[in-house]
């Protein structure tokens, strides 16, 4: 008797729990109790459709109601999550094509790794274009008194190609940072700065990059400061000599990186290292976004200071503590390849600095109209200006 009511009691139990298991996702459906922040998808997932009696729309209400149920399953963010996080830790896969995993758990942007295979395009047209552009920049500014550098900052599988993911086939050891800097040294007159031989070299000691983000960290973006202000020493009278890293203060913690973020795994963090100047002397004056890029203006109360414009995209963030300390008013406008000539005509400075990521090269296409250069042909190869004192304090 006792065991038939066990075995009854189990068997209750047992249904309840079917039951249970698969009413629970129709509910968290139905009061939306999950959010979909889990997902790594770059969509709009599918609303819930209405139903209505006209023929064409009823007859379409099935298919609808399918994607919305197929998008709004209960727990369906946190299955996909959980077999998303297995993949990468089990694996080493990516729950999204535009993230790459690499060795030892790095990770890369998709298109560094097409870059990094050299299967963007770097063609003869294309340096061409590129060069004279910048070109343009340069006599434009040059025509003012005022001095120009192009930074090239590379992408992070030319830094570190070591973890980048086995049996990835490289054609040539030259970037394209290095094939542009090249063209440009043999057909133009503006100075070019690539970052890549001083990133290798630094991060022999110490990382220049995180292993989950994109971008350099504070100690790379430390040593590409030390390069533009050793590289402008001799364009640019009145300019202190860079920070030593005695003069900065470096710690590490942890931190999530950009990479991770796109994957959709926020929590998983690494430990990154910060840096800034230990006694800083500038101050923000003002910083504003509008529909022509981020702007911040620092100063330095020094009239004896020279003035700069530096135009750029994200991965200034890390270097502008540093180059904020050398000039007493320092315009940084965040418009990527772009060319601001009202920030330069309102602060008339005494440089100008250019700073490009490699993986964006590809997006310089056009000037203002007032750089235009009537019957603009083949570059002219100018003769070569005196580059500036080579790097020191390398670490």
């Amino acid at each position: 008797m006792a065991r038939r009511i066990v075995k009854a009691l189990s068997d209750l139990l047992a249904v309840l729990a079917f039951v249970v298991g698969i009413s629970t996702p129709g509910v968290v459906m139905l009061t939306r109790a999950e959010t979909p922040e889990a997902t790594t998808e770059n969509r709009a997932l599918a609303a819930q459709p209405t139903w209505s009696w006209d023929w064409n729309a009823a007859s379409d209400y099935p298919a609808a109601f399918e994607k919305f149920f197929d998008d709004a399953f209960g727990f369906r963010a946190t299955l996909t999550r959980w077999h998303h996080l297995a993949n990468f830790h089990a694996f080493g896969i990516s729950p999204t094509s535009t993230v790459v995993v690499g060795k030892d758990g790095w990770l890369f942007l998709d298109y560094s790794m097409k870059m990094y295979r050299r299967e963007t395009r770097c063609t003869e047209p294309e340096l061409r274009l590129q060069t004279r552009l910048l070109q343009e920049r340069h006599d434009w500014l040059a025509a003012q008194g005022i001095k120009y550098l192009v930074v090239l900052v590379p992408n992070k599988p030319e830094v570190y190609p070591q973890f980048v993911p086995t049996a990835t086939y490289q054609p040539t050891p030259e970037s394209y940072s290095d094939r542009l800097e090249a063209y440009a040294k043999s057909h133009g007159s503006f100075e070019v700065l690539n970052l890549r031989p001083a990133l290798i070299e630094a991060s022999k000691d110490t990382a220049t990059f995180g292993a989950s983000d994109c971008h350099w960290n504070a100690f790379g973006g430390y040593v590409g400061y030390r390069e533009i202000i050793n590289r402008l020493a001799g364009l640019v009278p009145g300019l202190a000599p860079p920070l030593t890293p005695q003069q900065c203060v470096m710690e590490t913690r942890p931190a999530t990186g950009d990479l991770m973020h796109i994957m959709g795994f926020p929590e998983l963090m690494e430990p990154r290292i910060f840096m800034k100047p230990a006694n800083p002397r500038s101050r923000g004056l003002e910083q504003w976004r509008g529909i022509r890029g981020w702007s911040v203006v620092t100063n330095v109360d020094d009239d004896r200071l020279p003035k700069a414009v530096i135009l750029h995209d994200s991965f200034m963030t890390a270097p502008s503590p540093f180059l904020a300390e050398h000039f007493q008013t320092a315009n940084f406008r965040w418009i990527y390849t772009d060319f601001d000539t009202v920030a330069i005509a309102e602060l008339k400075p005494d440089v100008v600095i250019q700073e490009l990521v490699e993986r964006s090269v590809h997006e310089l296409h056009r000037n203002p109209p007032e750089l235009a250069v009537p019957n603009s042909g083949p570059v002219i190869v100018h003769p070569p200006l005196a580059a500036g004192p080579a790097a020191s304090n390398r670490k």
